[in-house]
Order: structure tokens, then sequence, then C-alpha cells
């Protein structure tokens, strides 16, 4: 077995044979998320979903403009 830490860790730093019993919940959790690469309208204007954050129900989307920024699911 692997005595390192980022092997054997998921996201969260639990252990990774745990993520195995979360796993529906994380599934529900980013149904109602956008999918990285679409293009998504946000409250400073169009940009398209780089990285999702799902622990946390938010979204880092790029802008138009090359701005980056962290969006929460709740305020799409």
């Amino acid at each position: 077995m692997s005595l390192n830490p980022e092997k054997i860790s998921g996201l969260c730093g639990r252990l990774m044979c745990c993520l195995a019993f979360e796993y529906d919940g994380y599934v529900d959790m980013k149904k109602n998320m956008p999918k990285c690469g679409k293009v998504i309208q946000c409250g400073e204007g169009k940009g398209k979903v780089i990285r999702q954050h799902v622990l946390q129900g938010e979204i880092a989307v790029e802008l138009e403009s090359g701005k980056e920024i962290t969006v929460h699911v709740d305020e799409l």
C-alpha cells in the first residue's frame, strides 16, 4: 500500500475508500452544476465553466475578458 497521502486521499482529504460510500451524495450535488466547458451567463457576464468545486457548491468561470471568477451554484 502506498504511504503517499496524495495517492490515497480524495479531494476532501478523506481516504479514497470512503469515497465509494459517498458517491451517491457527490452525484446528487453535481447534478445541478453546469459541466466544464459549458458557456453560461452569470452576474459579471458570459463565461466558460473551467472547474467545478462540488463540495463547496461553486464553479470557476473564465469570463470573455479573461478574468476568472468563482460563482456559487445558487447564484445561477
